[in-house]
């Protein structure tokens, strides 16, 4: 009897091993995927997923210039000399690389605080990177100038110290907003010197008695 079941049991068994491969092959396992789609710096977002991600995708620059920081006068009256007179100066200036950003209320209201911050934060490291200067840094220069005048001469000098100035926008990515931050910056410290002479005429060294 044992015997006479063990075929049946063998066929019901494969045809059961069948049975099941079959519903396999038709229904496989479900896997679980993640949409992604690329953001506008070309990295993949997942789609439905909050993010707080903050690129800099982008600078213009707009203007780019000099100003002036401090002016210093100094005149040196040979009129009524008859050799060169000379002089020795030395001037110090102290300046600030500086940045600073336009806000408004449509731009602020469109982004969280924090993440304003934050971006501010990003710019600050750019610039500084692309400058080689650190944006709050402050800067002391020294020169040393001889000035002189020809006789007969009034010369003016004028020293200039100026700041270079930059003006443009970032466009930055947060998360799936893209955003546009005006700025302007202003950095380095130069110097330089102008000067005007004045001839004094025949007829007043004549008066002076020259």
């Amino acid at each position: 009897m044992i015997q006479l079941l063990l075929p049946l049991l063998i066929s019901g068994l494969g045809g059961a091993v069948e049975g099941l491969l079959f519903y396999d092959l038709m229904n496989p396992p479900v896997r679980q995927t993640r949409k992604t789609s690329p953001d506008l710096c070309g990295g993949p977002v997942v789609s439905g997923a909050k993010t707080d991600q903050m690129d800099i995708f982008k600078e213009t620059i707009l203007e780019e210039n000099s100003v002036v920081l401090a002016r210093e006068d100094v005149p040196l009256d040979n009129r009524f000399g008859l050799e060169r007179v000379v002089s020795d100066h030395i001037f110090t200036q102290t300046a600030q690389t500086s940045v600073s950003f336009a806000r408004n209320r449509s731009l602020e209201g469109s982004v969280q605080g924090k993440l304003f911050t934050l971006a501010e934060t990003r710019i600050r490291a750019d610039l500084s990177r692309e400058l080689g200067c650190r944006i709050g840094q402050e800067i002391t220069r020294e020169i040393r100038l001889r000035l002189t005048a020809p006789p007969q001469v009034f010369a003016h000098y004028h020293v200039l110290w100026k700041q270079d100035t930059r003006r443009g926008i970032y466009d930055v990515v947060m998360g799936r907003k893209r955003i546009q931050i005006p700025y302007l910056v202003t950095y380095g410290l130069s110097h330089s010197v102008e000067s005007i002479q004045e001839e004094v005429s025949a007829e007043k060294l004549s008066s002076a008695g020259v």
